[in-house]
């Protein structure tokens, strides 16, 4: 037997569900119903979960105005808040952008000042443009270098006799110690000294190749290409 449809029930239950201010179980107590039959109802006028406003807040941890809010539920592997919103998972902290500050603006990106992936304090999510947000992010982790080398000034000393080390092994007898000093002092503003073949290649911990340290093998590359290349080779050498 087909039961008729109640179509101000239905659009009650859906208003209900919609407002997001109790659950399944609830509305079913309410309208003395079971869940089967409000799971029908929802499914029937395509009302995805939207838990609103109310039971978004719940799963935050607030706490003072300054402190990091953070959420409670499910998480991503990058650790970002994310919940079922509008019929799609969304990132907790761009939801509660939404709900303080209003729509996020076409081609911004949400930044936290506060760098913690799950905060969803309003006052710690700030809407930036693309380039500016590459711009900060290479700006922290420069100032992320700087404090680091303050704070293991030994272990850098150590690096730095490494690499001395490596080059004073690596240079042969007939290099022209001479050409070699002043490639580096003619080095621009801007640039660094990268040996062609790096003095080290190593392929998961097996060493594929060692460069020399001669004037032959030096090159000026900018910083950010030099960081980019890392120890690998050329193409034109590269191991298949």
């Amino acid at each position: 037997m087909v039961w008729p449809i109640d179509r101000h029930r239905d659009e009650a239950i859906c208003a209900a569900y919609r407002d997001g201010m109790t659950t399944r179980r609830a509305i079913a107590e309410r309208f003395d119903v079971s869940r089967r039959v409000i799971n029908k109802v929802l499914k029937r006028n395509k009302v995805f979960k939207h838990p609103g406003e109310l039971r978004f807040w719940r799963k935050v941890g607030i706490r003072t105005k300054q402190e990091c809010w953070p959420w409670k539920a499910s998480k991503s592997r990058l650790g970002y808040g994310q919940i079922g919103w509008q019929g799609r998972v969304t990132e907790a902290h761009r939801v509660a952008f939404e709900l303080t500050h209003g729509e996020i603006p076409a081609g911004a990106w949400l930044v936290h000042s506060c760098k913690s992936p799950d905060c969803c304090n309003p006052k710690h999510i700030i809407s930036r443009t693309k380039e500016d947000s590459i711009r900060d992010d290479r700006q922290n982790r420069v100032l992320y270098a700087r404090a680091w080398r303050a704070n293991n000034k030994r272990e850098r000393c150590y690096q730095q006799a490494r690499r001395r080390a490596r080059k004073w092994r690596a240079t042969p007898s007939w290099a022209d110690l001479g050409v070699i000093k002043k490639i580096y002092e003619s080095c621009p503003s801007g640039h660094h000294v990268d040996h062609i073949v790096p003095l080290r290649t190593l392929r998961g911990n097996k060493l594929v190749a060692c460069g020399l340290h001669c004037e032959a093998n030096l090159q000026y590359l900018t910083a950010t290409e030099n960081v980019r290349k890392r120890c690998s080779l050329p193409d034109d050498l590269a191991f298949p």
